[in-house]
């Protein structure tokens, strides 16, 4: 690790990642909560980085796994991702709501 790497908390490390976001939607003309964000993977990391996202003032986040986009008929939800669950629409899998996203999130753990 370089003398610079060492210098860098954590700390350090997620206010630059949020920042590489917010100056990413800048160049695109957007904001936070005018982004439409789309998470694979809506483990436990997932689900917390999504629920940051929006305290942090993002209001379109579209959340998806295995079996789909989590939306609130699914009768597989957890309390952790409960709360992250959208209105039913016609879109039901990742590649429906691809197309139209600003923001992609990759959250799967394999180990």
């Amino acid at each position: 690790m370089s003398n610079c790497m060492k210098t860098v908390s954590y700390t350090h490390l997620d206010v630059y990642k949020r920042q590489a976001l917010l100056n990413a939607l800048e160049l695109q003309g957007k904001t936070l909560p005018t982004a439409k964000i789309v998470f694979l993977g809506a483990g436990a990391a997932g689900c917390s980085c999504a629920k940051l996202l929006k305290l942090m003032g993002a209001t379109n986040i579209t959340m998806t796994d295995r079996s789909g986009i989590l939306n609130t008929d699914r009768a597989d939800l957890h309390d952790n991702n409960r709360e992250l669950a959208v209105t039913p629409s016609a879109a039901k899998a990742l590649s429906d709501v691809m197309p139209n996203a600003d923001v992609f999130i990759l959250s799967l753990i394999h180990i």
